[in-house]
């Protein structure tokens, strides 16, 4: 385990905004699991995201810390129709919910990771404004070459997320040439194998207008 830090007092906390966790409720692959676990000196919030276009599927469940002390996880499937119709609103919803029950849980988060851009990242980009705290960004590859391919109307919004971005890493390395073209300098917010770029402060910005964001 890593270097014990400290803000405020506390350790502190990153927010996971993931639709490829496995939890008890659901199986996929294991790489941000294991990427959380790897991270022993911070705690962290994961909301396992999974989508259904039937309502009276939708749970969230917290399911508490069922590998590690330091990491609690809430498995949350959310509604959204198929094929990314009405994405953004879908997402916003889940961000408002997620909020809710950050206040309700007394959980301060110190930074949000978004683990897909396109998806995860619509969510972490509002938290992370509402929130007012660094925004990091993982690149999937292939959900997001499907995004930007046949939803081209979703490109615009791409770009702020990308650039509030404290980071960007690059799960696929072999989609970066093909984003830096929807969005220029994207690459240079990144170095090294996941291409990770310094931190930065998010700018600072109206309260309110961060609450109006829900």
């Amino acid at each position: 385990m890593g270097k014990t830090l400290e803000v405020g007092g506390r350790r502190p906390i990153i927010l996971h905004i993931a639709s490829e966790y496995t939890d008890q409720r659901r199986k996929t692959t294991l790489a941000v699991n294991h990427l959380v676990g790897g991270a022993g000196e911070f705690d962290h919030v994961v909301f396992s995201l999974s989508r259904t276009s039937f309502p009276f599927q939708m749970y969230l469940e917290d399911l508490g810390h069922p590998e590690r002390q330091n990491v609690r996880v809430f498995a949350f499937r959310h509604f959204g129709l198929k094929l990314g119709v009405g994405l953004f609103h879908s997402f916003w919803l889940v961000a408002r919910k997620v909020r809710r029950v950050l206040q309700e849980q007394g959980l301060r988060a110190d930074a949000v990771h978004a683990h897909r851009l396109t998806f995860d990242g619509i969510a972490g980009w509002l938290l992370a404004r509402s929130l007012n705290v660094p925004l990091f960004i993982s690149i999937r590859g292939e959900v997001e070459r499907k995004i930007f391919t046949y939803k081209p109307t979703y490109r615009p919004l791409m770009a702020p997320i990308v650039d509030r971005a404290s980071a960007i890493f690059y799960v696929s390395a072999w989609y970066a040439p093909a984003l830096e073209r929807y969005i220029p300098a994207s690459t240079s917010r990144a170095r090294g194998c996941c291409r990770t770029s310094s931190m930065k402060r998010p700018r600072r910005a109206n309260r309110a207008a961060h609450r109006r964001l829900f």
